[in-house]
């Protein structure tokens, strides 16, 4: 079975969280085969650990907490320094889309504004999960 984060602080990021790692969506491992084709992310990459051979990086930089990346391969070159991966079962999130709680069904809209003279601002939207723009 696996286990829920409840509490979870990485070397460059931290956050504490109750709902946005839901096993529903994955589980974390420390060591063993990867799968091909399922997406992982780096939640806490430790020194010596090196899944260059293995992954075909979706976002961020391999062998570093945050990375994203499909599996490509089954045995990383180096997985015995205890790196924690998160292991999609339903749904892949990017790391910051977690962070941003998308991971949990949360409605999100985030733009750039910007304003020329009194002009009306101008919205470059960055994410929408909204079933509309705002008005």
């Amino acid at each position: 079975m696996a286990e829920k984060v409840t509490d979870y602080t990485a070397k460059s990021q931290s956050f504490i969280d109750t709902d946005l790692f839901d096993v529903s969506k994955h589980v974390t491992q420390t060591s063993g085969a990867l799968v091909i084709g399922k997406r992982y992310t780096i939640l806490d990459f430790n020194t010596g650990d090196n899944f260059t051979n293995v992954a075909n990086v979706i976002s961020g930089v391999i062998n570093t907490t945050g990375c994203v990346f499909d599996a490509i391969g089954t045995t990383p070159t180096t997985y015995s320094n205890g790196s924690t991966l998160a292991v999609y079962e339903t749904q892949s999130y990017t790391y910051a889309e977690l962070k941003a709680g998308l991971g949990i069904g949360a409605k999100v809209y985030k733009a750039l504004l910007t304003q020329t003279g009194t002009s009306a601002p101008v919205a470059t939207v960055l994410v929408n999960t909204l079933s509309g723009t705002p008005a």
